[in-house]
């Protein structure tokens, strides 16, 4: 009865954390914002290779103006998801070292995928992973955050897509 427990508890308390971790990463980690930044960049750098295509030097001239600015965007692009990750880290293994580990003590379940970094990070990487391999709260608990944070994804930028503004050069 105790497994039939965890094997329910288990995915409801990755569900939480999945859910905490969205909304963590859509606001502290700016996520709308960091797609406005990404599609400015790109446009930026398509613009600069169809001025050196051309051989537009007066464009190129223009472009290079915005260099700063767009390295500027590219740091922020990078660093932003990284606020949400100081508080989604410790929160994730504090779940995975003590309160899982805790409460269900003997918990061992047999799914039939193996993503252990040995199998992910083998020579034989698609033999590796669809083989069976045993999962205890850890494992368990991470892979049901990967499904859940996945389907979360999904289903809330076809339900609430971004709208970032992208400037034309």
């Amino acid at each position: 009865m105790v497994f039939f427990g965890a094997l329910v508890e288990i995915p409801i308390f990755s569900l939480v954390f999945s859910v905490i971790s969205f909304a963590l990463n859509k606001t502290l980690g700016e996520r709308d914002k960091v797609k406005a930044y990404q599609k400015q960049v790109q446009a930026y750098q398509k613009a600069m290779q169809q001025a050196m295509l051309a051989k537009d030097e007066k464009k190129l001239e223009e472009l290079r103006k915005r260099d700063k600015e767009m390295n500027d965007k590219m740091m922020q692009m990078m660093l932003m998801p990284w606020k949400a990750s100081i508080v989604i880290l410790p929160l994730a293994w504090i779940a995975i070292s003590f309160v899982m580990p805790a409460l269900y003590k003997d918990f061992v379940i047999l799914l039939p995928f193996d993503i252990h970094l040995s199998a992910i990070l083998s020579w034989t990487f698609y033999s590796n992973i669809f083989q069976a391999a045993a999962y205890g709260t850890t494992g368990f608990f991470i892979v049901c955050a990967i499904v859940f944070g996945l389907a979360i994804e999904g289903i809330v930028s076809r339900l609430w897509p971004s709208n970032p503004i992208v400037e034309a050069f």
